[in-house]
């Protein structure tokens, strides 16, 4: 089970799964996703992990749906963004849906929602779902980020992204296989938003479909924003740099750079203070209903 054996059916959706020593979370996702297995979709799973809970979980599932699930049990191991970017090319749908194993579907008939999408809109290249985050093992929620700004925010300038992700993990954008670009294996902690850019730069073929929506959990004490820790800030810092010379550009949102004006200073700090209120308003509303849910 360590090689993706080639299958011959058309397929409209690749679903990626890159998986690392998180089996609880790989077995959710393919629950959700079980009603919906049908000949257009194909199912890969890249496992990254340092055990075999996975391989051995995943045995019956491969047995049960041996042509729409292809597993690798990557040795040596890849890094995150290697076991990324293996899973894209070795898919073969005409749309790209990668979904980490911390995210899974809101419903079990979220993948026939989202086919139906896709064939209605055939010139559509991307399609970016709602995002919401959960908190006490899964018993309270929010919103990512609101739908309709989001959408305006991308409209106006996609290079905001890489100063507020307001997109969320990658599971909330399916997109066209031919344009999905690979993830820059120099970038840490922004290469899915530096990936977004990328792709809404190439396109102005997208649409919204707030109507199907991902969740993605935030406490996990493993996840890889947790491991970084305190040096995301530096790391961060580091990354807008070499953003900058990559794309050539010093737009407002990648970041300050030597002799800036004062006026962009400026309205970055505004937008500092405009962002950070946003969230703790929202989070506070969203626990704040949550407590008087359970007083009920």
């Amino acid at each position: 089970m360590n090689n993706l054996t080639v299958l011959t059916s058309p397929i409209k959706l690749s679903i990626l799964l890159p998986s690392y020593n998180y089996k609880d979370g790989l077995m959710r996702i393919l629950r959700h996703l079980e009603p919906c297995i049908q000949d257009d979709i194909e199912i890969l799973i890249g496992d990254n992990s340092t055990n075999t809970e996975i391989s051995e979980a995943i045995a019956p599932w491969l047995e049960k749906y041996p042509n729409k699930i292809r597993y690798s049990w990557n040795n040596p191991i890849k890094t995150p963004i290697e076991n990324w970017n293996y899973l894209v090319d070795e898919s073969t749908g005409e749309y790209v849906w990668m979904i980490h194993h911390d995210e899974y579907p809101e419903s079990h008939h979220i993948v026939k929602e989202l086919l139906k999408s896709l064939k209605v809109n055939p010139s559509v290249d991307i399609f970016l779902l709602h995002c919401h985050l959960t908190f006490a093992g899964g018993f309270f929620s929010r919103s990512h980020f609101n739908v309709k700004i989001r959408d305006w925010l991308i409209k106006r300038n996609p290079f905001y992204l890489l100063r507020r992700n307001v997109i969320g993990p990658t599971g909330i954008l399916v997109a066209r296989r031919s344009l999905y670009p690979r993830f820059d294996l120099k970038l840490i902690w922004l290469v899915d938003v530096d990936m977004y850019v990328r792709l809404f730069s190439k396109t102005s073929k997208w649409i919204s479909c707030p109507h199907i929506a991902i969740y993605s959990e935030q406490e996990r004490t493993t996840s890889l924003t947790r491991g970084l820790g305190g040096s995301i800030k530096n790391i961060r810092v580091e990354e807008l740099g070499y953003l900058q010379k990559k794309m050539h550009s010093h737009d407002i949102w990648i970041g300050p750079y030597r002799g800036e004006g004062l006026t962009r200073k400026l309205l970055r700090s505004i937008e500092t203070m405009i962002w950070y209120t946003y969230r703790f308003l929202t989070k506070t509303i969203a626990s704040a209903s949550y407590r008087l849910s359970l007083k009920k």
